[in-house]
């Protein structure tokens, strides 16, 4: 078994896209492009949309890890009930 780390490159990973933006927005706000109200504005709406990302994220984690934890009970089940046919 491989004992190395497996990264990622970095264009594959969130930092490097939150750099990418946060960059992006800093020089459209220093070079006048955008105004503070729309700074304002970009950050609510930024915060609504991570907000439904993030509660989408772990209502999905939670459906997910149901259907999982029903799915081996019930396998589990099948594979008891088989063992004591079978006399196990």
């Amino acid at each position: 078994m491989d004992d190395q780390i497996q990264t990622k490159p970095g264009y594959k990973t969130t930092e490097m896209w939150i750099a990418i933006g946060s960059s992006i927005l800093t020089i459209l706000a220093t070079s006048g492009v955008i105004t503070p109200e729309d700074i304002a504005k970009l950050q609510s709406s930024w915060t609504s949309v991570i907000g439904g990302i993030a509660v989408a994220i772990i209502n999905g984690l939670y459906i997910y890890g149901r259907i999982y934890n029903k799915k081996v009970d019930t396998d589990a089940k099948v594979k008891i009930a088989a063992m004591k046919y079978n006399g196990k």
